[in-house]
Parts: structure tokens; C-alpha cells; sequence
């Protein structure tokens, strides 16, 4: 949420200010059903107490979480107390421990090979005897932790850790907090986190050779696990192959969940048309052909007592919206919109129009369009309806009455038009 917080998350994700002026003006909406809140830093920091900083980091307020354990086998061993299985454990257990201890439950061995798949030897190891024995010795000796080249390893109760600023989350403009900083400058703390869980005592500077032994016992996990090279800047993978290969054509038919924004067809800021084929009823049809995001960002391609509309939602801040005259008659029909970016416009300007059977009905200059997201979490892509809350003027699901055949999603453009330099802003800003 920035230093002072923001009335709606997704601001950042769309080039729109998130200062604190930006959210007084809201302030008696805050914490409502119109308000997609997100608290500032400072209660960010408090919210982890007693541990240190945040995710994104290494020091225990990054990477430490509760567990809690339940199920056959985390009884009391017999003849013990009931109490003896619903006390706290203290052995040091990392997220890779949980496969190798299901594994181990089950009486299951990691195959070597599946599907034809060479397999990876499991990293974690089992905490079994633990869940039955709070007095177990401890399963997990070493773990390193790496994130955004924030850096730091448990040894046998000890815990070296070290922090490096990112340059799309720079806090202060202290020396401490540069992101070019060589990352061999980064000062490392020492702590006993066996007897000092919150990181309050750093050991650096009286418990030198320590320090030392854990720095380098780093490097070799690191090394060993692929976490190098180190990149504070790597806010999306390179390289990595897309979740779905790349097309240009995507079509939706009703009855399935909703696609995530993820693996949906990309729509900002490039040309795109959204084509429905469906029938109409005796009595007339309402309601979402095709709709993604909802109340904080979206578009819906919809009826409104049978006349086709088109919808799109800023943000939350600006909703738009497009019809075709009178309702539709029984029958077949096709109804689509055709969105193109309009740079003379503004940078994600966009000009939307409207089509009915093969005539134009209706054209739009849409001032701002979304650059990243529409949604943050849910409200995906609908065919037939709209989940979660509504992008348009109507009440979700809002479920088509008639009868829908497809609904047909381009992306290809006819200019094949996409723009670089706002694919890169996106990628940069998408962590």
C-alpha cells in the first residue's frame, strides 16, 4: 500500500495516484463495498510483530509462518497424554519439508522417474517424528533463503541475513536502501534465532567467525539450489516458457469457471474484437455474454432488456458505456465490439465501437484504459455471466437468458499492432 496506504489497490497497477490526498478525498467510502483498500507500510511492519520487515525479504518477517498440523497420526503415541500432540513444536521446519513429511506419512517413496519425467530429488526432509514427539530431534540442520537478493541462512539454531533494496520498492533514500548498491556492500546480521526468534540481538560484530562460517555455508546452498546469479530487479522471470502457448483466437462457450486474468486473452492497450453468437427467445434476453474483472476494472459485453450494451470500467473510477438502440427481436444474432488503441488520444487511450447483426451502432473514445490489471484477485473471464461483483450496471451473476452458442475473443489486430514498451512497464509491474 505505499507509505500512506491506498482507497484501491489497484491504482498502482494502472498509473493513477495512490498518495495519501487520493484517499482522504474517498475517505467516507473506505472499508466499503466501492473501496479495494490496501494499509501502508507501517502497519504492514506492526502486522508481522514480533518479527522483522516484510515479504520480499529474508528477515523472519519474509519468510516465517505458523503452521498448524492435524489429522491421523499427530495423536498422542500410546499410552501418552492427548495434550502431548497439541502442544508447540519448536524444530525448525521449512515449506519444503511438507512434501517429504506427506510422503513419509504415506509410506510413499519419491519416484525417480514419472511420466517419463526425470524427477528432482526432494529438498525438504520429514518432520514425521515430530508431529508425535514434541522433543524430537530436530529434522533440518541448514536452509538458505533467497528473494530479490535478500539473503540469509539457518544454521543449527543460528541465522545469518542480509538485505538488498529493490529499485520498484525503495523505502527511504538511505544508503541501506539502494538497489545499485554492489551486493557484496550489503551488511549481514548474526542472530541466535534459538534463543532470539524475532532478530532483536545482532551477533555480527561479536560473533565474527560465525558470521563468516554461515556466509559461506550460503554460497554453497545457493550454488547448490540455483539461486544464482543474485538480481534485486527480477520482477518477472525471463525465460521461463508462458502457461499457455501464444494465440490469437480464443473461444468461450457457457457452463465453465471463470478463466483467471492470467491465462486469459490479453487485451490492454491492443486491438481486439469480442464476437457473440447467440439466440434470443420469445419474450426477449438480458443479461452477460461475455464479461472479465469487475466493480474495481473490467468490460462486459451484455443485454439490457434485450438491447446490446457494452461496458468498460476504469479502475473503478470511470465506467463507460455503449448501447444499440432498440432490443433485439427473436432469433439468431451476432453482436461484437472492436477496441483500438488511440495513442493521439493519451498513452492507454482506446476507442471502442460497437456491432449488431453487421451494423455499427454505436462508437466511444475511451479516455483510460487499464494497463496491467482489471482484477487482483478472482473475477475472472465469464461466458454467460459475471462473478464476484459486477462489472456494469447490473447485479452479478447477471446470467444470459437466452440461448448462447460461442463468444469468440481476437487478439491478432488487423494492424497486428502490440506495443513493446507497455508489454515491458506490464511484466516490470506484474510482481
Amino acid at each position: 500500500g505505499g507509505p500512506n496506504g491506498t482507497f484501491n489497490e489497484n491504482f498502482l497497477f494502472n498509473g493513477m495516484p495512490h498518495d495519501l490526498a487520493t484517499t482522504m478525498a474517498r475517505v467516507d467510502a473506505l472499508g466499503g463495498p466501492n473501496s479495494y483498500g490496501h494499509y501502508p507500510w507501517g502497519w504492514a511492519y506492526a502486522g508481522n510483530t514480533p518479527f522483522k520487515r516484510w515479504k520480499r525479504e529474508t528477515h523472519e518477517g519474509g519468510i516465517g509462518d505458523p503452521m498448524i498440523v492435524a489429522g491421523p497420526g499427530v495423536e498422542a503415541p500410546a499410552g501418552g497424554s492427548p495434550s502431548a500432540a497439541r502442544n508447540v513444536r519448536n524444530q525448525y521446519v521449512h515449506a519444503v519439508d511438507v512434501a517429504a513429511t506427506i510422503l513419509d506419512v504415506c509410506g510413499v517413496a519419491m519416484p525417480e522417474v514419472l511420466n517419463g519425467v526425470t524427477q528432482q530429488p526432494v529438498a525438504g526432509a520429514s518432520f514425521r517424528a515430530s508431529l508425535r514427539d514434541a522433543s524430537a530431534p530436530e529434522h533440518r540442520h541448514t536452509q538458505y533463503y533467497e528473494q530479490f537478493a535478500c539473503r540469509a541462512l539457518y544454521h543449527d539454531g543460528w541465522k545469518a541475513v542480509a538485505f538488498h533494496a529493490m529499485s520498484v520498492a525503495r523505502y527511504t533514500d538511505s544508503d541501506d536502501d539502494d538497489p545499485r548498491r554492489p551486493f557484496d556492500e550489503d551488511r549481514w546480521e548474526l542472530y541466535h534465532v534459538a534463543d532470539d526468534p524475532s532478530e532483536c540481538d545482532d551477533l555480527a560484530h561479536t560473533h565474527p567467525e560465525k558470521l563468516a562460517e554461515l556466509q559461506e555455508l550460503w554460497w554453497r546452498e545457493a550454488r547448490h539450489y540455483g539461486a544464482l546469479p543474485l538480481q534485486s530487479d527480477r520482477a518477472f522471470a525471463v525465460g521461463r516458457p508462458p502457461q499457455i502457448p501464444a494465440r490469437t483466437r480464443y473461444e468461450y462457450h457457457v457452463g465453465a469457471a471463470a478463466v483467471p486474468e492470467e491465462v486469459a486473452p490479453n487485451t490492454k492497450l491492443r486491438p481486439h474484437t469480442v464476437v457473440a453468437s447467440f439466440d434470443v427467445p420469445d419474450g426477449g434476453a438480458q443479461g452477460v455474454l461475455l464479461a472479465q474483472g469487475g466493480r474495481f476494472g473490467g468490460f462486459s459485453l451484455w443485454l439490457r432488456d434485450g438491447v446490446p450494451c457494452y461496458t468498460y470500467n476504469f479502475a473503478g473510477v470511470e465506467s463507460t458505456t455503449i448501447s444499440g438502440g432498440a432490443p433485439l427481436a427473436t432469433g439468431a444474432h451476432v453482436i461484437g465490439v472492436e477496441l483500438a488503441p488511440d495513442k493521439d488520444a493519451g498513452f492507454t487511450a482506446m476507442t471502442a465501437a460497437l456491432h449488431v447483426d453487421g451494423d455499427l451502432v454505436a462508437t466511444v473514445s475511451l479516455d483510460r484504459t487499464s494497463l496491467l490489471r482489471f482484477a487482483l484477485a478472482g473475477e475472472g473471464l465469464c461466458c454467460g455471466y459475471d462473478d464476484g461483483t459486477p462489472v456494469g450496471d447490473y447485479d452479478a451473476p447477471n446470467a444470459f437468458t437466452g440461448t448462447l452458442h460461442s463468444v469468440i475473443v481476437d487478439v491478432s489486430g488487423s494492424t497486428a499492432y502490440v506495443d513493446v514498451d507497455a508489454d515491458a512497464r506490464r511484466a516490470w509491474l506484474t510482481q
